[in-house]
């Protein structure tokens, strides 16, 4: 599947997961934007259009979920997806429970990436 051109928020203030994940997304020609917060995250989606937001849960100055649900009261269409390392049942459900689409658990593979970048952005 063609990636080629897609624009990719992430949202993810682990600089070694950021570099990773983004090594993926541009391996596939995605554009990749990357934040370190949750505010940052809203207002690059506020300021400009991505086919997809990838989520970290935990970050500073606004979470994950914080942030979601500021999205999703101007813009109720965007896919996001959730990465985290969290295993806790009730963070996941906040987030499904604010908007977010859909979730990967830390670590996560290529593959597993690519399956579900492909499942929203090119649908």
């Amino acid at each position: 599947m063609d990636l080629r051109g897609k624009k990719i928020l992430m949202a993810e203030d682990n600089e070694t997961n950021a570099l990773v994940f983004s090594s993926f997304l541009e391996d596939w020609n995605c554009l990749v934007t990357i934040v370190t917060n949750g505010e940052d995250a809203v207002a690059k989606v506020r300021e400009d259009v991505f086919d997809l937001v990838l989520m970290d849960i935990y970050m500073p100055k606004m979470n994950g979920t914080q942030a979601i649900e500021a999205i999703r009261l101007f813009n109720p269409s965007i896919p996001i997806i959730v990465l985290t390392a969290s295993t806790l049942e009730q963070d996941i459900r906040a987030s499904i429970a604010v908007g977010a689409n859909n979730f990967l658990l830390k670590p996560i593979s290529s593959s597993q990436l690519k399956s579900m970048v492909e499942k929203y952005c090119l649908n």
